[in-house]
């Protein structure tokens, strides 16, 4: 029986390549703008990311027990896409980070932060919203979606 691996233990500095069944993707060698991020390179001209932030960028998680996990070694970023945070170590391979043992978590760069969390009254638990406020008795989220739309090419000369 293989030992399932948690949140926590990342706290304890296990490895993303020590964890068996994990899902680690390697990055594409191009980099783009000195950051190390994908760089998928289309036939047509794209605009915007479907990350985030454009470099990897610090934070903290609270996993589902509240716990607060934070670790400078630990790189984040979050996939718009896909709605996933994604973990490095080295910038070289990356880990999607489980979402059922993720509560909240915060991104922070240079230009600021940003802070994520599950919202179960608003959604079933899937999504991350960012939080704008949050008081007492409400919280303002927001929603965070990006959707790839492949250009059609044609012009009409209009």
């Amino acid at each position: 029986m293989s030992k399932s691996y948690t949140l926590q233990d990342f706290s304890k500095n296990i490895e993303a390549t020590d964890i068996p069944n994990r899902i680690i993707r390697p990055f594409p060698a191009t980099i783009y703008a000195g950051g190390f991020l994908p760089v998928y390179h289309q036939p047509v001209e794209t605009k915007g990311s479907r990350y985030l932030m454009s470099d990897w960028s610090g934070g903290l998680v609270v996993n589902q027990f509240d716990t607060i996990i934070r670790n400078p070694t630990y790189l984040f970023n979050y996939d718009k896409i896909t709605g996933d945070l994604l973990m490095t170590q080295d910038k070289k391979t990356y880990i999607e980070v489980d979402r059922p043992q993720v509560k909240s978590f915060a991104l922070q760069n240079n230009s600021g932060g940003y802070v994520f969390m599950h919202a179960p009254l608003i959604d079933n638990g899937d999504r991350y919203f960012q939080v704008l406020w949050q008081g007492d008795k409400y919280a303002a989220y927001k929603s965070i979606k990006t959707k790839l739309i492949k250009a059609n090419g044609i012009t009409t000369g209009l």
